[in-house]
């Protein structure tokens, strides 16, 4: 990794702590997987909510919003985060998110311009941070059931949270 980038990474990690937001959180409650949440969709008139679990493989701000991959053990799905709903201290710990990064995200289903079922999220909460800490250790800020996973975010599709 190059030093650029491990001293962008720490100066995240040192912003979220700064900001009161743990490198990972002690518990959260999933109600769904992703690929449950996709087979479930059946209207923009469902309201119901859900809280999906996993990893950032895709980020990509534009603005006041923000669109991101989500990924589980049962596949992808979109998310989308909207700054005026999220509140601005909210959407700000967003911007310090990174690849590989673990998250929940609590919202409802709804579909894009594109027809793509997304989760347009309400909440949500940094699980485990993919950063280094102060002795350039990643794994050292994982829970236990992440550090099998390799520093590049990879991870074996077995692996849950």
């Amino acid at each position: 990794m190059t030093g650029f980038v491990e001293a962008a990474r720490r100066e995240k990690l040192k912003e979220l702590v700064e900001r009161g937001v743990a490198p990972f959180a002690y518990r959260f409650e999933r109600t769904a997987t992703a690929k449950q949440a996709l087979d479930a969709y059946r209207s923009e008139d469902d309201h119901t909510s859900y809280s999906l679990a996993g990893r950032i493989v895709a980020l990509r701000p534009h603005g006041k919003t923000t669109f991101a991959h989500l990924e589980d053990a049962s596949g992808k799905i979109q998310l989308y985060f909207k700054g005026d709903e999220l509140g601005a201290d909210q959407y700000g710990v967003l911007d310090l998110l990174d690849l590989g990064d673990h998250i929940g995200v609590d919202g409802r289903l709804m579909k894009t311009r594109t027809g793509e079922i997304t989760l347009r999220v309400a909440r949500f909460t940094l699980l485990a941070s993919r950063r280094f800490d102060e002795s350039g250790h990643y794994a050292a800020l994982l829970p236990k059931r992440f550090k099998n996973a390799s520093i590049n975010g990879s991870r074996s599709p077995s692996m849950t949270l």
